[in-house]
């Protein structure tokens, strides 16, 4: 493992990405084995308990993991941005999220698109209407516009979801003219 981390290391000095995601995994995978070593399952579970030793090897080589997945969405690697979205979301650092899946959706990847609506409108706005008619001001209409373009554009990519709210956007009228026909 230690040959196989020092290879890591050297592609990383010559800018290979691939080298700095399949570092930021063996440093986890290895932590991760450090902290099961010579523990069997009955030990686990009478000893451990309510420990998430994955989460403990996570957090134990954090920085150097989001630092090698930061260098490499610093060179538009997909599964780099995706991954740092997604680990910022979950944390609720919105704006960090947004950031990275806004550069991933700029990459046309549908996933990134439709996290990325989702985010910006927390669910507040594009489903106003299910309660009666509502009025939205200036700000609501910008947002709602970014979000809609944004799940047609996960749609047009192929996510499923993002084609559902379109299809609800069409019945209800909110960020497109209300259509039965292009609702169905």
């Amino acid at each position: 493992a230690k040959f196989i981390e020092a290879r890591f290391r050297f592609l990383i000095e010559e800018n290979n990405v691939e080298a700095m995601l399949g570092l930021a995994d063996l440093l986890y995978i290895l932590k991760v084995r450090e902290k099961y070593m010579g523990i069997d399952e009955i030990t686990y579970r009478f000893f451990c308990r309510g420990r998430n030793l994955e989460e403990e090897a996570a957090n134990e080589v954090y920085e150097e993991w989001i630092s090698l997945y930061e260098r490499a969405a610093n060179k538009n690697v997909l599964e780099a941005l995706l991954y740092l979205g997604r680990v910022y979301k979950k944390q609720n650092n919105y704006n960090k999220a947004k950031e990275y899946y806004e550069k991933a959706a700029n990459l046309n990847n549908a996933e990134a698109a439709y996290k990325l609506a989702c985010i910006i409108d927390d669910g507040c706005l594009l489903y106003a209407p299910t309660c009666g008619p509502v009025e939205f001001n200036e700000e609501e209409k910008q947002i709602i516009d970014k979000c809609v373009k944004l799940y047609f554009k996960a749609a047009y990519l192929g996510h499923t979801e993002a084609m559902s709210v379109i299809s609800y956007c069409y019945e209800v009228g909110v960020g497109v003219e209300k259509d039965e026909q292009r609702s169905k």
